[in-house]
């Protein structure tokens, strides 16, 4: 169960707002079809990105990267983070999952609980990072859950001996 990891590549923008022209988003399409033949039209995780954070984690399982990255509630996230980044540049990363062959997979349905499963650990690296992310599935729990030295540190509780253990038990 390989992913690879393609981009970033740059989001048409028309001023302040993701750029909703088909003319525009198609060239997007075509240069990641340039640069690799056949991702566009697969299946695997995506991520939106603002001056080196992530914004937001997706999945397409369903239907390809072509259709499911700049979707028009896609697009509204999109630009609900650049009014808290502004002039920055979007960023798409995608994680196609391949077979064996190292082929990209395409939509089929097979695929969709591992996807389902890197997304859900991506929002999780993603929200440690950025607790601005905009996902709002699946981060209920990663941002309410106290796990003391782990995750949601609340002030003076990594000073326990115990915590700290775990702290270097878990390479953190």
């Amino acid at each position: 169960m390989d992913f690879k990891v393609h981009g970033p590549f740059d989001v048409p923008r028309v001023g302040k707002l993701i750029s909703r022209h088909a003319a525009e988003q198609r060239a997007l399409w075509d240069q990641v079809e340039e640069e690799f033949p056949g991702l566009s039209s697969s299946i695997g995780c995506y991520l939106f990105a603002l001056r080196g954070k992530v914004w937001y984690v997706g999945m397409a399982g369903k239907q390809s990267f072509s259709k499911e990255c700049l979707s028009l509630h896609k697009q509204a996230l999109f630009n609900e983070a650049l009014q808290k980044v502004p002039n920055a540049k979007p960023k798409l990363f995608l994680l196609p999952k391949v077979g064996p062959s190292g082929k990209f997979r395409l939509p089929s349905g097979q695929d969709h609980p591992v996807i389902e499963a890197v997304e859900n650990i991506l929002i999780g690296v993603a929200l440690k990072r950025n607790p601005s992310l905009l996902n709002i599935r699946g981060t209920k729990l990663l941002r309410d859950v106290n796990v003391p030295g782990v995750m949601n540190n609340r002030p003076g509780q990594a000073t326990a001996h115990s915590v700290r253990a775990l702290r270097k038990a878990l390479g953190l």
